[in-house]
């Protein structure tokens, strides 16, 4: 298939300002998935680049002086061919907690120097999966399956649950659906404070908001682009005041 460059709407949201995206980088076979249009649709004037054109973009990047600093402006759309439901990796030598893992992306658009991801992925761009409906028919099928135990389910083991929500909106679609279950929680852990359009669901005490938390002058040096300590703590007061 040939590339193709798709020029995107003029749709300016706030997000751009919090965490500035350059590229939208897309595969072949994920551009006709309908979260991939919407994100397209929200992104404003960033560039879209497909195919071709996305792997010499890629290429670019990882030839850069920085190329952690140049990935966090590049986001990757792409389908996820493996396991959306994972149990969490967990630390050798350790005692599990059995928290399942929802695979909903990688990366994130913070830079946290001590962050473990950049160094797992050993890759600098950010990448969400946008074939959703193979997301929700695997969710669903997982805890039909195993409906004699309980499940933590959480969507922040491999990137930030609320970074790129203004993005794709799943968020609030995850607190409604694990609202109305009988054997299953969700956890979303976070370091922004974008929970604005989860204030207006009701969680039915089915979700649990997770702000990671440290110093003010660890976060001000060292997590950097994060929320304030401020910020996360006024965000997890008005959660709880709304049922989370």
């Amino acid at each position: 298939m040939k590339s193709r460059i798709l020029i995107p709407c003029r749709n300016v949201k706030a997000y751009i300002m919090k965490f500035p995206i350059d590229q939208l980088w897309i595969d072949e076979d994920a551009i006709d998935e309908p979260l991939t249009k919407a994100i397209i649709s929200r992104a404003g004037t960033t560039q879209v680049l497909v195919g071709q054109q996305a792997i010499e973009a890629k290429r670019a990047i990882k030839l850069a002086s920085d190329p952690f600093k140049s990935g966090k402006r590049a986001l990757k759309l792409m389908k996820n061919k493996g396991a959306f439901v994972k149990p969490c990796p967990g630390t050798p030598q350790y005692v599990c907690c059995g928290l399942e893992i929802l695979h909903i992306g990688q990366g994130c658009p913070m830079d946290c120097r001590y962050c473990a991801l950049q160094a797992y992925f050993n890759r600098p761009m950010m990448e969400v999966f946008v074939n959703t409906d193979d997301l929700w028919a695997s969710l669903k099928c997982h805890l039909q399956e195993q409906s004699n135990r309980f499940h933590r389910i959480c969507t922040g083991e491999f990137t930030d649950s609320l970074a790129w929500d203004p993005l794709t909106n799943l968020a609030g679609r995850l607190v409604r659906f694990f609202a109305e279950q009988e054997n299953a929680s969700l956890e979303i852990k976070t370091k922004t404070n974008m929970i604005d359009s989860l204030m207006k669901l009701n969680p039915r005490g089915k979700t649990i908001l997770s702000f990671s938390m440290n110093a003010r002058e660890i976060i001000a040096r060292e997590e950097r682009s994060a929320a304030s300590l401020k910020e996360r703590l006024l965000a997890a007061e008005t959660a709880q005041a709304h049922g989370y």
